[in-house]
């Protein structure tokens, strides 16, 4: 069962995030961008069995971690903070919504998640954006398409859906009022998230 829990967002300060679904990217200018045929497994991706960050029933499951830095690339950084690094980082490009859905929820940060989960946003006038993870988790949208990702204007607050196979749903029970959701959906998970967006 896709393991999502949300928190009261309008108490948290904008670096908080969604609690559902939302993709990962890192700072770094977005030169050099173009997709993973093989789910990550290329020079960007390592084998590492434990990933970094481990303990407590962390495991990367995938065994495949990114570690090219803030190279722009729309499999960069998995589980990291994309909207937060890319609002400090020169000539990133711009999420509303990014976020990175796992198998489990103690993935560690840069460890690789889920392909081809459906991730559906709602904002406050109803209107629905569907978002899909990418070869290494990753989903996203911003004012502008780009790097696989769709654009999209939400009205804030939102919430969200995750849609896996086998009919397996979670929703968040809270409207958030930022989309960067790894903020809270980290490897331990922070402001009563769980851990990461998970499919368990």
């Amino acid at each position: 069962m896709l393991g999502v829990r949300s928190v009261a967002w309008s108490t948290l300060p904008l670096a908080s995030i969604l609690a559902a679904a939302l993709a990962a990217c890192g700072g770094g200018s977005t030169s050099g961008v173009g997709s993973d045929p093989d789910g990550g497994a290329d020079a960007s991706a390592t084998d590492d069995g434990g990933g970094e960050g481990g303990g407590g029933g962390t495991v990367c499951t995938s065994g495949k971690t990114w570690t090219r830095g803030t190279i722009g690339s729309e499999i960069m950084r998995p589980g990291d903070t994309c909207i937060t690094c890319h609002k400090t980082a020169n000539g990133a490009p711009e999420f509303l919504i990014a976020g990175t859905v796992y198998p489990t929820r103690h993935e560690p940060l840069l460890c690789n998640g889920l392909t081809a989960i459906t991730v559906t946003i709602t904002d406050a006038k109803g209107a629905q954006t569907v978002l899909k993870s990418n070869s290494v988790g990753n989903f996203a949208c911003g004012p502008v398409a780009r790097s696989g990702f769709p654009a999209c204007n939400p009205t804030f607050p939102v919430s969200a859906r995750v849609d896996a196979p086998g009919g397996k749903t979670a929703s968040m029970i809270d409207a958030q009022m930022t989309g960067d959701c790894n903020t809270c959906h980290t490897e331990a998970g922070l402001n009563n998230a769980p851990g990461r967006i998970s499919a368990q």
